[in-house]
């Protein structure tokens, strides 16, 4: 813009001269217009990208990597002003991006421009291709003659010494039939262009705005030397319509598309698409004779591709797929159905994980005269095309069993519904059933019945039942034998819920039975074919167990969950199944409790150390709850803990008074005067016996007397002697009475807890404070254990002193014949408690742990558990399961994975630590098993991909249909691999070899099985049958092979234009023929020096 210099202030007189005369308006013509400005950003741009025609981006020699100009990369990333003409247009660069493809990496970079009200988005693209690869490596491309490779060069040597690199992209055919390129670089092989869109929500559809659009992106390119091909898009983005130019060396490339919405029948076909070039080409050298026509060699050539596709897969190659969970929730006889309880979550597809196989047959070179495709004849056979080339297409969202299974589990925790609520109208409580009926609504248990009157029919019952198991418990006898015991464990369990007669249960008798002897295998009367044998898991499956917080794999914690888990995932009631199983293992840990059965794998870490029906019950006392497994399997080890001890307690008063009844006996026979006093005796010993137990753990404690009998001893106490020279140890005698030996006595083992009681535990001692009376509080509440063993020592050793007891039980603080500092400091627990204990052997005691009450408190806590809270309780179960299922994956799945996913290994140990981090939360966290979840997707769809793959191809091979583990030969192997990891991928041999013998089993199957579906339908409907499109009748190989579904034609010649002296140049046409998509695209050079 000009700049014109200031004018000097105005005077008064020069002022009223102006007033007096007319107005003088002075017009700046030199200030840019819209179109300068966009002209002069487009030209910006281009010299800021260097696309001079040789590309912004340069290759590295020895090989195939990216190298940026420094200086453009600093452009690219900056800010820029705007025109020089003082234009408010505004540019926004992106950043570089880089899009790796098969065999070939493209880097594109984009900006914005904005010409009057329409804001315009250019995207340079640029392909770097790799080192070409040896003729070794070439495929075999057999029955291609070289007259079609002389039909793609020029008749002169130095012909091609003119042409700008877009005319040597367009005659070659490394770009011909790309698997991934953008659609440009498909039609016109260009390695390298320009595209100008609009922004989206306009579109040029004007044909002057057209013309004009074109010519200022020509002009642009010519004043920076950018030889690049330029396309602008028009009309609709969905058609993808471009139109471009190439200007470079005195020659013009235009390039036009067509699309048609029906296309004529002649040229469906090659002669008709030669005829069509000839007659757009309008050159009267390729008409007539000279030295391009026909006379001296063939003057087109001609690449042609057929497409097959088969997405309907044959019955036989869909065995491996299980049913929809949708389908299973609608079959009328859900309720007869038997249910299928996998050892562990099963990985499997739900659906078919490959949506569509594409087949391409190609002939890469063909000459005009070496081929003949009419309306009534053709040579394009696919059985006899040298090149075939496959592509799998997989379902990104395929529904697959495990993720599915694990999905539907983790939105159950999100349900609001208790047991009441879902099972409220459809069961009425048994007696059994009323005491662990209760749920968490607070407003009673399904005992109740909702009513608050008069005794009704179920309480009546209720009253009767109860009286019954009472006389039932008098009479019977107190050890029942454990056959007997476990015999009707499933049978009386599954008879606790009465159904309603107009109600159907969620669960069928033969279900709910199926279920507990699942859960429960140890009763008796389980089929063979029901039973479950134990699972074995490899060492990396138990290392994860170990590493997470949950069941060890094979406990009845995990049979529990695997059994939720497919309740939830696969039956028709979904929620109310889940509802009615977990009532009925409440009522049946309840009936194991009160008939004194011990859990089948309850306290087990692997099914290898299942505890069995003959181990001893000294074994389940023994055995605490692990705190570092689940809390569900916490509860369960402290029942099985709870009912050794009862066993062991049972067993021990049956003995005991058994032997005082020989005792009484023996004394009756003696003496027969005394006989009514013995018999008496022998009533009152009975009744002492039975109320031994009650006197033994609920009454007050009787202490004995100083000089009492010693009672409750288990050994001498030896410690070991450190002269070399003693032969023995001696037993360690009393302080006070050196002729009495120190004896161990029987003791009470420690209160065990759970995860929960322990964080109670913890919490009341908190709540105490922290002055002197609470701390003294909290060492009495400390010390239970401690008087309990300070108790037991005394009677077991009459004339002890405090001395003696801590030579045994603390030795550390025994040193040089005296007690340590600690024990003699005033107010010390020790001496306290010494002082407060009496001589009580451990079996006369109070319990320090009561299993009764403990194992009431677990099961009213497990009686009140909702779905939501239960599936919360397995979440972390079924979590292991999932990951020790895929890392129990077999060695050439697992190495086939590692090659064709490269970060299948990485995830699957980052869904290993996140499943550790998640399962140790106090409360399950949502957000983190998503997460889990979906990680555990994208490891499974994985698998079932390759699986699927696997099933094919090994059926199709064989002809038989087998499982993943079928053993293939390497260059199936590297096939698949390559299908997993590319887009494309050529078939060795084409359909001479052993894999397109495969696909074309495959593809003839699925044929027949169409035709057959589609005859039926016909026949039914009274229809006529359905006839072959027209454009692959001449291509159905015998009625043998499918018909096409997009065939593509690729046409060149090297000719003149636009008359007979200008200079030869490549001439291209690509026409395809699809289901959805008719259109032609040519690139057609012109010689603009020498016309």
């Amino acid at each position: 813009m000009a700049t014109f210099p200031q004018s000097p202030p105005l005077t008064t007189e020069t002022s009223i001269i102006e007033e007096e005369g007319d107005v003088f308006e002075i017009t700046d013509f030199t200030s840019a217009s819209d179109w300068e400005q966009f002209m002069s950003e487009l030209e910006e741009v281009f010299n800021e990208w260097k696309v001079d025609g040789g590309g912004r981006f340069s290759v590295k020699s020895g090989g195939t990597g990216l190298e940026s100009v420094p200086e453009a990369e600093r452009m690219a990333d900056s800010r820029h002003a705007t025109a020089a003409a003082g234009s408010n247009a505004t540019r926004r660069f992106g950043t570089d991006r880089h899009l790796h493809r098969q065999q070939h990496t493209w880097k594109d970079q984009s900006c914005s421009v904005r010409y009057m009200d329409c804001e315009f988005r250019l995207t340079h693209h640029c392909q770097v291709q790799p080192p070409k690869p040896s003729e070794e490596d070439q495929p075999d491309l057999a029955g291609t003659d070289e007259a079609g490779k002389a039909a793609e060069q020029p008749p002169a040597s130095d012909s091609k010494t003119f042409w700008p690199p877009v005319l040597h992209q367009i005659a070659s055919s490394d770009n011909d039939f790309p698997s991934v390129a953008h659609c440009l670089t498909r039609w016109f092989g260009l390695r390298e262009l320009i595209v100008v869109k609009p922004s989206q929500d306009q579109t040029v559809c004007n044909e002057s705005r057209l013309r004009l659009l074109l010519s200022s992106l020509c002009i642009t390119a010519h004043n920076a030397g950018c030889h690049l091909p330029i396309f602008l898009q028009v009309g609709r983005p969905d058609r993808r319509l471009y139109f471009g130019q190439a200007l470079g060396s005195g020659l013009r490339t235009r390039f036009e598309i067509a699309q048609l919405c029906k296309i004529p029948r002649h040229y469906r076909h090659l002669q008709g698409a030669i005829d069509m070039f000839r007659q757009r080409m309008a050159c009267p050298a390729v008409q007539s004779g000279s030295q391009f026509s026909s006379s001296n060699g063939p003057s087109i050539s001609a690449a042609i591709r057929l497409s097959y596709s088969l997405s309907q897969f044959s019955d036989r190659l869909l065995a491996c797929l299980s049913p929809l969970p949708d389908t299973l929730r609608h079959r009328r006889n859900q309720q007869q159905r038997e249910l299928d309880l996998p050892a562990r979550l099963p990985i499997g597809p739900c659906e078919e994980p490959i949506s569509e196989l594409q087949l391409a047959a190609v002939w890469p070179r063909l000459a005009e005269e070496m081929v003949v495709d009419t309306e009534s004849y053709t040579d394009l056979d696919p059985l006899h095309a040298p090149v075939w080339t496959l592509r799998a297409r997989f379902l990104d969202d395929a529904l697959c069993r495990l993720t599915d299974c694990l999905g539907r589990l983790l939105r159950l925790c999100s349900r609001r519904e208790t047991v009441h609520d879902l099972l409220a109208a459809l069961f009425t409580s048994s007696p059994t059933a009323a005491g662990v009926g209760g749920t968490s609504t607070g407003s009673g248990g399904a005992a109740d019945g909702g009513g608050g009157g008069g005794k009704s029919s179920d309480g009546a019952a209720l009253e009767s039942a109860t009286a019954s198991r009472a006389l039932d418990r008098l009479t019977g006898s107190r050890v029942p034998s454990m056959t007997d015991a476990a015999t009707g464990v499933v049978r009386r369990a599954t008879s606790k819920l009465s159904v309603r007669s107009d109600q159907s249960a969620p669960l069928s008798e033969a279900q709910l039975n199926n279920l507990l002897h699942f859960l429960f295998p140890d009763a008796a009367g389980v089929s063979n074919a029901t039973q479950q044998q134990p699972q074995q898991y490899s060492e990396r499956a138990q290392k994860l167990a170990r590493d997470l917080k949950c069941a060890p794999l094979g406990s009845l914690a995990h049979r529990l969950t695997l059994a939720v888990a497919t309740l939830n995932h696969t039956h028709s009631s979904g929620i109310h199944a889940v509802a009615h199983l977990w009532q009925e293992v409440v009522l049946e840990l309840r009936y194991r409790w009160e008939n004194s059965c011990p859990l089948p794998a309850a306290a087990t870490a692997s099914p290898s150390a299942e505890t069995e029906d003959s181990q001893c019950q000294e074994d389940i006392v023994e055995t605490p709850p692990d705190l570092g497994t689940s809390l569900l399997h916490q509860k369960l080890q402290m029942l099985q803990l709870c009912i050794g001890r009862k066993l062991a307690r049972e067993k021990t008063s049956s003995m005991a008074t058994v032997q005082q009844r020989e005792e009484s006996e023996s004394v009756t026979a003696s003496s027969e005067q005394q006989s009514n006093n013995d018999v008496n005796m022998e009533g009152d010993v009975s009744v002492d016996g039975e109320d031994g137990e009650d006197e033994f753990f609920e009454c007050e404690e009787e202490p004995m007397q100083p000089d009492h009998q010693p009672d409750g001893r288990l050994r001498q106490f030896v410690v070991a002697s450190t002269s070399s020279s003693a032969s023995a140890a001696e037993p360690v005698r009393l302080l006070k009475r050196p002729d009495r030996v120190l004896w161990v006595p029987a003791t009470q083992q420690a209160p065990p807890m759970t995860e929960d009681s322990l964080e109670e535990h913890t919490e009341l001692l908190a709540k105490l404070g922290t002055d002197s009376q609470a701390a003294a509080l909290r060492a009495r509440m400390q010390s239970s254990s401690l008087l309990s063993d300070m108790q037991a020592f005394k009677a077991a050793n009459p004339g002890c002193c405090l001395e003696d007891f801590v030579r045994w039980h603390s030795p550390r603080d025994f040193s040089n014949g005296q007690l340590s500092a600690r024990m003699q400091l005033p107010g010390n627990i020790w001496l306290e408690t010494w002082q407060l204990a009496k001589p009580i052997p451990a079996r006369l005691q109070r319990r320090l742990f009561d299993d009764t009450k403990e194992v009431e408190k677990i099961l009213q806590q497990l009686s009140g558990l909702t779905p939501a809270e239960v599936a919360k309780l397995l979440l972390p179960n079924a979590v292991l399961d999932g990951l020790a299922s895929l890392v129990d994956l077999p060695a050439e799945e697992a190495a086939m994975l590692s090659e064709s996913a490269p970060k299948f290994l990485r995830t699957l140990e980052a869904a290993c630590e996140k499943a550790c981090d998640a399962t140790r939360e106090r409360t399950a966290n949502p957000d983190r098993y998503e997460s889990l979840v979906n990680d555990i997707a994208y490891l499974e769809l994985q698998v079932v991909r390759l699986r699927s793959l696997l099933f094919k191809f090994n059926s199709c091979c064989t002809g038989v249909a087998k499982d993943s583990s079928y053993s293939t030969d390497p260059v199936t192997r590297q096939f698949l691999l390559d299908l997993l990891r590319q887009p494309e991928v050529p078939v060795v041999g084409a359909s001479r070899g052993p894999i397109g013998s495969a696909l074309q089993r495959m593809f003839v199957e699925s044929h027949a099985a169409s035709a057959a579906v589609a005859a039926a339908a016909a026949a039914a409907n009274s229809a006529t049958s359905a006839t072959l499109p027209e454009s692959s009748s001449a291509t159905n190989s015998g009625g043998k092979f499918p018909p096409f579904t997009a065939k593509e034609m690729l046409l060149r010649c090297v000719a003149p234009r636009p008359g007979p002296g200008s200079r030869p140049t490549p001439q291209r046409l690509y026409c395809v023929l699809a289901r959805d998509d008719y259109r032609f695209a040519g690139a057609f050079t012109e010689d603009t020096t020498f016309l």
